[in-house]
């Protein structure tokens, strides 16, 4: 009878400390996830970040493009003409 309780004792000692690394895998899960939730919120903020600085430095090109390229293309309208008024 003895060793009958005394499997039963073991028995319910072994599945205690099963339950509990189940609990204790659980709870490093859970730490996993929200660390991996807070990163791909940090990502997602970085991406949009470089996203509007992309476009800021783009319509900066553009104005520039505009005030050299346009300076540009009538310094040659003047070379142009001057060239044809001295031939």
């Amino acid at each position: 009878m003895n060793a009958i309780k005394n499997q039963f004792i073991e028995d319910n000692e072994w599945k205690k400390e099963f339950k509990d690394g189940l609990i204790t895998i659980q709870q490093i899960v859970n730490r996993i996830s929200e660390k991996l939730d807070k990163e791909v919120d940090e990502r997602k903020n970085s991406v949009e970040a470089l996203r509007l600085q992309t476009a800021v430095i783009k319509g900066i090109g553009i104005v520039l493009s505009a005030i050299f390229g346009g300076g540009l293309i009538s310094l040659i309208f003047l070379y142009v003409a001057y060239q044809l008024s001295t031939s």
